[in-house]
This record gives C-alpha cells, sequence and structure tokens, in this order.
C-alpha cells in the first residue's frame, strides 16, 4: 500500500495538467458564443411568455418565498386585476385566496412544501371575481418547484384549472346519490310502515269488528264480508239483493237508508254515504245499531262505476248516548228541582268551597247572587256554635263517603240571626272512588218550631181539658147515672116514667163512653199510647160480655158468633171489651138493619185473629185508607144523633196497637166491610 501512494498522486498531477490545458485552449471559443445564447435565451422566454398567455389554464410563477414574479392573463381575468397589481405579492396573500382563509393556509402549505422541493396537486376553492362581485369557485391547483443544475429551487410554478362546473356536476352527482340513498331508505321505511299500518288496520278492524262492502251498481246485488254479513243474519260472501238488505232494516229507517243510497249513487256530496240505523236483529234483547259508511267512485263521464262501504256495530255507542241523555235529562231535573226547591241545596268541592247555592238557600241566609254565594266555604254558613261541630264532624264524615243527618244552626249574613235548620249531607264520588262533591240538604226549622210551640201549648189546653172532662163532666153524669138507678128500681113507678127513666140512663151512657173516647183520644196523643193491663183471658168471654151490652142498646139487631180453636191469651180484657164494641158498635151503625153482624175468632199459631163483618155500602175507597184516623167516617150520611165523633176506629188502632197487634179494614159490594183485628197471645219481645 505505501509503493501506490506515489503512483496515484502522479496520475492526478497528470489529469490536472490535461485539464488546465484543454480550459485554455477552450476560453475564446465559450466567450465567441455567449451572445448567442443570450440570443436564444431571450427567444424562448418570448415563446414562453406567449405559450402562457395562451394556455387555457392558470400559470404563475413565484419565488422560493412565496412572492408571485409572473401569471398569465386568465389568471388576471378571474379576479378583474393588472399584473401590476399582484406581481411582488405573496401568492397566498393574493386576491384569489385572501376572503378564503381555508383555502389561502392550504396554499401557504403548498408553497412551503414547494420550496423543499415536493410538488403537490389538489381541488381547493378560490375567489373570483365578475362585474366587481366576487363568489366562490373549484380549480384543480398543482404547485412544482423549479430546481438549477445544482438542484436547488429557483422558482415554484403554480398552474391551475378552473373546475367549478366538474365540482358542481360532482357535487349535484353526491346530492342525487345522497337523496337516491334517502329515498330508498324512505322506501324502506315507508314499505315498513306500510306492512305495520296494514298490519294495525287489520288488528283496528277485528277489535272494531267493522265490515266492508260492494254494491254491484248494474246488479244491485251487494257482497260484504262476514263481519258485515253477521249485523244483519246473514251467511257469508253471498251476495244478496239490495232489496233484501233494507227488508232488514228496521222499518223507521229502511226509507232513510233507500234514500242516502241513491243520493250518493246520484253524485250528492261527492257520492259519500253515511247512515245510523237499527236492524231487526236483535242482540240479547236489545236493538241492534249499525253505522254504514260509503264512497261512490264515478269515471270520467260521472257516471258511477263502483260503490264501495263499511259498517260496524254501533249499538254498545248508542246505548251510551241515550244513557248520557238520560243523565243529562236527569241533571236538568234535578237543576230544575234545586232551583224550585223551598230547602236550601248546596254543592261544594272536598275543600269545602260552595259551588252550587239555590235560591231558596240564598234566600234563607241573606245572600242575593249565587256569585256572592260562591265566594265563601261552607263552613262559613255556620254559627260559631255549629262551625265546630261542621269541622270537627260533618265533614269528615262527608269526606269518608259516610251521610249526616241532624240540626245545625246557620247564621242570616244581613241580620246576623241563628237560623235552625235541619242538615242531611252526603259524600259525591269520582271514577277513581274519591269524594270529588259534598251535597247538602238542609230545612228550615224556624216554621216547624213555631208550629212546635204552638202544639205544646195546645196540649197544654187538651190538658186542661182533660182535667175538666174527667172531673167536672164525670162526677154530674154519675151522679145521674146513680139517680135513673134508683128510679127504675121503684115499684111505684108507671110504664111512661120507666120508659123516661131508660132514656136518661141510655143517654148518660152514651156521654160516658164519648167522655172515654175523648179521654183515650187525649191520652193516645199526649202520651204516644194507651197502657194496657195483660192478665190471661179468653177472647171468647170477651166477645160475649161485649155483645151482651152492645145486645142492650140494640135489642133488636141479629149477632152470630163463630169461634175456632183456642183464642186464649194475655190480654187487657176491659180495654180489648172496648175494641169489639167499638167495631160492632160501627158494624150496627153503618150495616144494613135487616143482616146480621158476624164476630169470628180463629187461633193463628201464636196469633189470634178476630173479624167483624156486616153487609151494607161500600166504604169509598177515598176514605177506607184513612178510617183509622181521628174523626173519621166511613160515610158522611151516618145519622148525626149516634154518640160517634170519629173516634171509635182511631182507639181502636190505638189499643190494638198497645197490645203489639194490627187491624186492617176492607170493603167492598160483594162481600161488605170487615175489619180485621190480629193479636199476639203474649207481649211481643221488644
Amino acid at each position: 500500500m505505501a509503493k501506490k501512494k506515489p503512483v496515484q498522486k502522479q496520475k492526478k498531477a497528470a489529469k490536472a495538467r490535461r485539464t488546465t490545458s484543454a480550459r485554455s485552449l477552450k476560453a475564446p471559443r465559450r466567450v465567441a458564443s455567449r451572445g448567442a445564447e443570450v440570443k436564444r435565451l431571450e427567444a424562448s422566454a418570448q415563446v414562453t411568455e406567449a405559450m402562457l398567455d395562451i394556455a387555457p389554464a392558470f400559470v404563475g410563477f413565484l419565488s422560493p418565498e412565496g412572492a408571485i414574479t409572473a401569471c398569465n392573463d386568465l389568471a388576471l381575468q378571474v379576479i378583474e386585476a393588472k399584473a401590476e397589481e399582484v406581481v411582488g405579492q405573496l401568492f397566498w396573500e393574493a386576491p384569489w385566496w385572501k376572503p378564503l382563509p381555508e383555502s389561502a393556509a392550504r396554499v401557504r402549505e403548498a408553497v412551503s412544501a414547494a420550496a423543499l422541493g415536493r410538488p403537490s396537486n389538489f381541488d381547493i376553492q378560490y375567489w373570483a371575481i365578475q362585474d366587481g362581485v366576487g363568489r366562490r369557485r373549484w380549480v384543480a391547483l398543482g404547485i412544482a418547484p423549479f430546481k438549477d443544475a445544482r438542484d436547488r429551487v429557483t422558482r415554484v410554478a403554480a398552474t391551475g384549472m378552473d373546475i367549478t362546473e366538474r365540482q358542481e356536476g360532482q357535487d349535484a352527482l353526491r346530492r342525487s346519490q345522497d337523496h337516491l340513498r334517502q329515498a330508498v331508505a324512505a322506501s324502506e321505511r315507508a314499505k315498513e310502515e306500510l306492512r305495520e299500518n296494514e298490519d294495525r288496520l287489520r288488528r283496528i278492524v277485528d277489535v272494531t269488528q267493522v265490515g266492508a262492502w260492494e254494491l254491484n251498481l248494474a246488479t244491485e246485488e251487494l257482497v260484504a264480508d262476514a263481519r258485515f254479513n253477521a249485523l244483519f243474519g246473514l251467511p257469508p260472501g253471498e251476495p244478496f239483493p239490495l232489496s233484501r238488505r233494507l227488508a232488514l232494516i228496521h222499518p223507521e229507517d229502511r226509507q232513510r237508508v233507500a234514500d242516502g243510497l241513491a243520493a250518493a249513487i246520484a253524485g250528492k256530496d261527492g257520492g259519500r254515504y253515511a247512515a245510523e240505523y237499527r236492524t231487526t236483529q236483535f242482540r240479547d234483547g236489545r236493538t241492534q245499531w249499525v253505522e254504514a259508511r260509503g264512497q261512490v267512485s264515478f269515471g270520467p263521464d260521472g257516471q258511477a262505476l263502483r260503490f264501495l262501504g263499511t259498517g260496524s256495530d254501533i249499538t254498545a255507542r248508542k246505548e251510551a248516548e241515550a244513557a248520557l241523555r238520560a243523565e243529562n235529562e236527569r241533571r236538568r231535573t234535578l237543576e230544575a228541582l234545586a232551583e224550585a226547591s223551598e230547602d236550601l241545596i248546596a254543592f261544594t268541592s272536598p275543600e269545602g268551597q260552595v259551588l252550587y247555592l239555590n235560591p231558596a238557600g240564598r234566600r234563607i241566609v241573606g245572600l242575593r247572587t249565587l256569585e256572592e254565594a260562591c265566594t265563601r266555604k261552607l263552613v262559613d254558613y255556620f254559627t260559631p256554635e255549629a262551625r265546630a261541630v261542621a269541622v270537627q264532624e260533618t265533614i269528615p264524615q262527608l269526606l269518608a263517603g259516610l251521610g249526616w243527618s241532624g240540626e245545625t244552626t246557620l247564621r242570616h249574613f244581613q241580620t246576623g240571626e241563628s237560623i235552625p235548620m235541619h242538615e242531611v249531607g252526603m259524600g259525591l264520588f269520582g271514577e277513581d272512588g274519591k269524594v270529588v262533591r259534598m251535597a247538602v240538604i238542609m230545612r228550615d226549622l224556624r216554621a216547624l218550631k213555631r208550629q212546635y210551640e204552638m202544639e205544646r201549648q195546645r196540649a197544654d189546653f187538651e190538658r186542661q181539658l182533660i182535667g175538666m172532662v174527667s172531673h167536672d163532666l164525670r162526677n154530674p153524669l154519675n151522679a145521674i147515672l146513680l139517680s135513673a138507678t134508683v128510679l127504675g128500681h121503684q115499684q111505684d113507678i108507671n110504664e111512661q116514667t120507666a120508659k123516661f127513666v131508660l132514656r136518661i140512663q141510655s143517654t148518660a151512657q152514651r156521654a160516658g163512653r164519648m167522655i172515654r173516647d175523648l179521654l183515650d183520644f187525649t191520652q193516645a196523643r199526649l202520651s204516644g199510647g194507651i197502657p194496657v193491663s195483660r192478665q190471661p183471658v179468653d177472647l171468647r168471654d170477651i166477645v160475649q160480655t161485649a155483645l151482651d151490652e152492645v145486645q142492650a142498646a140494640h135489642p133488636g139487631k141479629r149477632m152470630e158468633t163463630a169461634h175456632e180453636g183456642d183464642v186464649r191469651g194475655e190480654w187487657d180484657s176491659d180495654r180489648l171489651i172496648q175494641v169489639v164494641q167499638n167495631l160492632v158498635a160501627n158494624a150496627v151503625t153503618y150495616g144494613l138493619a135487616a143482616t146480621p153482624v158476624r164476630i169470628a175468632t180463629r187461633a193463628d199459631g201464636e196469633w189470634v185473629t178476630l173479624s167483624v163483618n156486616n153487609e151494607g155500602p161500600p166504604i169509598p175507597a177515598e176514605k177506607l185508607f184513612r178510617i183509622f184516623e181521628p174523626l173519621q167516617r166511613a160515610t158522611d150520611t151516618v145519622d148525626r144523633s149516634s154518640r160517634s165523633v170519629g173516634l171509635g176506629l182511631y182507639i181502636v188502632k190505638q189499643l190494638v196497637s198497645a197490645h203489639g197487634g194490627t187491624v186492617a179494614a176492607a170493603s167492598s159490594a160483594e162481600r161488605g166491610t170487615t175489619f180485621t183485628v190480629r193479636l199476639p197471645r203474649s207481649t211481643p219481645r221488644p
């Protein structure tokens, strides 16, 4: 290796000498050709400039730093500028990009890359100006570096082709494709919705029981599905003449339905048909209602072509409508009754706010209008004492769904007067089972209390009258009877005197019975009943004793008795004798003189029955149901000289009731008049 180094140095030195010698020989030749090269370059520049001006693209040259050094006319035309206006500007700040910051940034990146030797091509928006108006357009931009022999970038070329129409076409194509995809998706959704709607329609048809029909306009035959035919009781699928269909419609609706069909076929209302009618079919004993709707299709000449329709059972709806009408009528009736009522009627919310107060209620508490009444709560209507009861007892019970009844006191808003009222309240329930309204009805007790006071005063007077009758009348009457009895037992009186004595005795006894009836009547009214003293007795003995006394007063009257079974029991014998006497005396008074009075007793288990019958004119129906009330007679034609004051049958009812029994009257022309008494054998259990 040490020996080879000198050889290499010798070779390099020789080569250097040859090169130097060659250069020295070529130097004159290079100077001679430099002028020709300049001319050639100038000619080439002129050709290049001409080619740039006629190029169908935007062409420009930039320095490596991005400054514009040249550009063709087409590039200047799109921004309506001159070369001197843009030469020297940074390319990305030129008018093509300045209004578009995003495009300017992209161009700057591409120029910087070209300055480093990296070309780029891309589509980008640029700003074009026409007639002073700018707008966005698209350009296919290419930016490439130019290098010298030493691989250094000496300048950058920018070329662009306007692709706005192509881009817009591509955008339109993309939009069309997007629209197509959306349309396809919408079509798929529509198909799915259609399937869902068809399924939903089938379910609705199944649930609503809607039937379909078609009327053949040529043959007047109507074809319907099973549902529609079932409404008429017909088999499915088979066509039937329209006349047969109409025959199955209720007679009162038949002509109206036929007229509606004819009007639709004639084109009235665009051929629409709608009708509600009853059929002759019954379901569960109820009239069946049908709702039918249809549409006639017409040809260009106006000729009816097809008549399609549906039908459904609306019986339940019609019944609900009828029930609603009845409920509304009932409500109107109740409102009318409330308006006409003399009692206070109010409705409140669950919170007690008054919602309605009828005219009588407003008059009672001194309010003029309903609006004035509804500004208050129910508790405001009570006196302080009654309000406490309403808050603690009445309203809680109404809200709990319990009724309320009792006396309370309202206040008069004008005078402050306390008004005694009898109150009845109730809660009104909603569909959820909760109280939604409170209803209150109150009756003014002022007139009743005044009447009660008058009756109390009258009762006091009656008590005084009882004392007077029992002491001031009985004692003289007893003296008259005693004197007449003594006179009757004397041996030396003549026949005429004996008759007078008997008349005195009879009159006094009649007066005694009248006094006794008055005493019993007063006691029953004032004491709530007549007391009885029970002891074991036989009803046959009671009947006989009573008949003996009546027979003595009416010796010519025929009496017939009949006894069946054991008729013993625990009764007040004196009071039952009085019952029998009053009934028999009544029969003698109102019966036909030539017919007997029939008295019968009969055992009936733990009860005993007594009946008294007489023949004669029947008691009028309007008097029969009041025959046991005081001061009532069976007829107005009775002899006014009779001892009756109209209390006998009232006393009978009171005495029988005191024994726990019942008394009833029946009267007819065929069977006469019968009074029937039923008595329990022993004291009834309370």
